[in-house]
């Protein structure tokens, strides 16, 4: 749905059916890049909050909910509810492989014979500052790499989502 300024607008989800929200209200949502209002998003109150739960309650007690078995229930969340949380599970993931190269290399920088930190940490105290730059120039292209790596495996993981495109 848009309003009259082409501004997306969206309603809560509730019962199966978008249902503006109680208080009338929707907040504005910034595109940070453009600083331009791109869409409006209902202000959820107690009372939707509410509406809500009873619509969760009754479907998961009178719907189609309770009569799949186990391993129907297992199937449907594999197929509907892991693909929808996947891009958030992937963005985690990509953050994760940056931190984990972070702290690998500075807990060799702190206290190890071996490794990239600890080659930064033992060229940069004799003054070898080339190839102290080396070695923080390698790790650069190796956590670029590592990345470039994840994001093609994700495109093809993912090809059915915006990202891939």
């Amino acid at each position: 749905m848009k309003s009259a300024e082409s501004t997306i607008r969206y309603e809560h989800y509730i019962d199966g059916a978008h249902v503006a929200p109680s208080s009338g209200q929707f907040l504005p949502t910034e595109n940070p890049y453009t600083g331009k209002v791109w869409a409006e998003i209902a202000r959820g109150d107690r009372a939707d909050a509410e509406a809500a739960v009873v619509a969760a309650q009754r479907a998961f007690e009178g719907g189609a909910w309770p009569a799949l078995t186990a391993s129907e229930r297992g199937r449907l969340l594999w197929r509907v509810v892991f693909p929808a949380a996947l891009p958030q599970i992937a963005a985690g993931v990509r953050t994760a492989i940056a931190i984990a190269i972070i702290v690998l290399v500075s807990s060799e920088f702190i206290s190890s014979e071996s490794g990239l930190g600890y080659l930064i940490f033992s060229y940069g105290g004799v003054g070898a500052d080339d190839a102290m730059l080396a070695v923080v120039l390698y790790l650069a292209f190796l956590g670029y790499l590592l990345d470039r790596l994840y994001v093609a495996g994700l495109r093809h993981m993912m090809s059915w989502h915006a990202f891939a495109h």
